[in-house]
């Protein structure tokens, strides 16, 4: 999937990955 950083979006903090 993707990872959303918290300097992309500060109140969106999180890595979703389905392996």
């Amino acid at each position: 999937y993707h990872c959303v950083d918290s300097k992309s979006d500060l109140r969106i903090s999180f890595c979703d990955d389905d392996n």
